[in-house]
């Protein structure tokens, strides 16, 4: 009996268990992820050049945003997971 077929509980009637194709948000998921993530990073070369050409203030901060990545990444990534289970 292979068990990565068998479902863990019968299925609500009127509902056909599909473990061959089943259908997938990763398409979604990923394309939320880009536009997150390069808005981030927009934010962040706009921050970058504000403080270190025009201000001439460039602290330590600053080069912390490029060596690290940022929270938001991951903030981002929950949203769009969530965004993607409530449109289901």
């Amino acid at each position: 009996m292979d068990l990565s077929h068998t479902p863990f509980l019968t299925p609500p009637p009127g509902v056909v268990p599909n473990f061959v194709d089943p259908v997938s948000q990763a398409r979604n998921v990923i394309v939320i992820n880009v536009i997150w993530i390069t808005l981030m990073l927009c934010f962040v070369v706009m921050r970058t050049y504000t403080k270190g050409r025009l201000l001439r203030n460039l602290g330590w901060d600053d080069c912390k945003s490029f060596a690290v990545p940022h929270p938001g990444q991951t903030r981002a990534a929950d949203i769009s997971q969530i965004l993607l289970c409530w449109q289901q």
